[in-house]
């Protein structure tokens, strides 16, 4: 899910304009004590092939910074269910491939998620989705909820939770606040803090999160 500055589209539910792509790079540090650094590379783009599709990109590395990789890459194509007033609602279907503890090699799947968000007149936005993602008839869940507040013409505030059984068999869940500011029609800046929950008798992760923002 991704939802831009003023000057950007909204994503997440809304689907881009068609001929418009838009590009978010995140990168997720965190210090933990059996690990000096660790993190994950976040990578989103979607592009608006008309003005009912879209063709999304995403991709994660985990323990990027450890050297123990693992993560996804999706690729998938979202389209328009309804507008009702200020509700939009859509539908994604794609493929994903895979590496993690949970499957050892590389392997792919399918997936689908539905998103549902709405916007108010006050510049607070709201956006939830839920997915399905099924690898050797194993089916795994994952959902993402924000809210969102514009402050001005250039910066905006979000926070969100998210959520997956993915990468492991115990369901993770985190949550992030960030700042987000963009200088032009085309470039933004992201800062924000992460709670990583990753099991309910550990003390979750936290850190950094910095983020680059670009549309064209």
């Amino acid at each position: 899910m991704l939802v831009l500055c003023p000057n950007f589209a909204i994503a997440g539910a809304w689907l881009p304009k068609a001929g418009s792509t838009q590009i978010i790079a995140n990168s997720y540090v965190t210090t933990k004590s059996d690990a000096p650094l660790n993190g994950d590379l976040e990578i989103y783009a979607e592009h608006g092939v008309s003005n009912n599709t879209a063709f999304v990109l995403q991709a994660t590395v985990s323990d990027f910074y450890s050297g123990n990789l693992g993560g996804n890459i999706v690729g998938s194509i979202r389209i328009p269910v309804r507008t009702i007033r200020n509700w939009q609602s859509s539908l994604q279907f794609g493929v994903i491939g895979a590496k993690s503890d949970r499957f050892r090699d590389f392997d792919s799947g399918v997936e689908a998620r539905l998103s549902l968000g709405r916007s108010f007149e006050n510049g607070i936005w709201v956006d939830g989705e839920f997915g399905l993602r099924n690898f050797r008839n194993i089916n795994l869940s994952f959902w993402e909820a924000a809210i969102g507040k514009r402050l001005d013409n250039n910066d905006m505030v979000i926070l969100k939770g998210f959520g997956d059984n993915y990468l492991t068999s115990v369901f993770k869940t985190k949550t992030q606040l960030s700042y987000v500011h963009n200088f032009n029609s085309e470039w933004a800046f992201e800062l924000g803090w992460r709670l990583d929950f990753k099991s309910y008798h550990d003390a979750p992760a936290q850190g950094v999160v910095i983020g680059i923002w670009h549309q064209f």
